[in-house]
């Protein structure tokens, strides 16, 4: 489960869907973009593949640890560029392993 945690948007709480209780408001996040963050959509292929969009234009993908996040991440394993247009929405493809459509 991800979620934004911060003031504009640009940072994200990840936290394995079986994790319940109250959380401690030092959790580690994902400082995912220097920007809102608009959307984002899991792997159904690969658990704690998480693609996310943002306004500031660019398309990031992260592996987040099966345990969810232990310390705050700000490396993605790739990044795109979507061309000088804010990313509205992300989305795996729900049958073709590794396909990221954006808008």
């Amino acid at each position: 489960m991800a979620f934004n945690v911060d003031h504009n948007g640009s940072s994200l709480a990840v936290l394995p869907i079986d994790d319940c209780g109250r959380k401690s408001k030092t959790m580690p996040l994902l400082h995912a973009h220097t920007d809102t963050v608009t959307d984002m959509d899991f792997s159904n292929f690969h658990d704690g593949l998480l693609a996310t969009g943002s306004q500031d234009c660019m398309v990031k993908v992260w592996t987040i640890p099966e345990k969810g996040l232990e310390e705050s991440i700000c490396n993605p394993e790739m990044t795109f560029s979507h061309r000088q247009r804010r990313v509205e929405c992300v989305k795996w493809h729900p049958t073709v392993d590794c396909l990221l459509t954006t808008a």
